[in-house]
């Protein structure tokens, strides 16, 4: 099962761009990369280049190629159209001083409605946030991995 998710990139003009993720779109895992990448602008420029450029990260982010595949697939493909399935949404926006913050939201269903949990923060709170996501991720494979050995 592939858990979808949209990125979508903005800067304080209001341009914007979109991206689609059809595996891994969870927070430990999209989350996590979108993290790594933005900690990778800031390292290498001392600030942010922009969205355009976190755009290009994106863009040329690809799938190790299968032996089936003429050309490895790409992680994050644009997109104009909002998906009906998605899982996660995430909002990478800068200012015009090219600082970042992201907004993460949530699909839940309640009662065979869709309902969305947002949550909001700066780069480096959304850096703490992938952090416990991932440790959550871990604690739970270390859970079902002790209670499928006892079995």
């Amino acid at each position: 099962m592939s858990t979808r998710a949209t990125v979508t990139l903005l800067d304080a003009s209001g341009s914007k761009l979109s991206f689609y993720r059809h595996y891994d779109g969870y927070p430990a895992a999209m989350g996590a990369d979108l993290a790594r990448k933005l900690k990778k602008m800031s390292k290498r420029n001392k600030h942010y280049q922009g969205w355009a450029a976190f755009a290009n990260m994106l863009i040329e982010d690809t799938y190790e190629q299968q032996a089936h595949e003429t050309k490895p697939k790409r992680v994050y493909e644009i997109t104009d159209a909002e998906h009906g399935d998605l899982d996660y949404k995430y909002a990478v926006m800068f200012d015009k001083n090219n600082d970042v913050t992201v907004h993460v939201w949530e699909s839940r269903w309640v009662n065979s409605e869709r309902k969305w949990t947002k949550h909001a923060m700066f780069e480096i709170g959304f850096r703490h946030y992938v952090a416990r996501e991932c440790m959550d991720m871990r604690k739970r494979i270390k859970d079902w991995n002790a209670k499928n050995k006892a079995a």
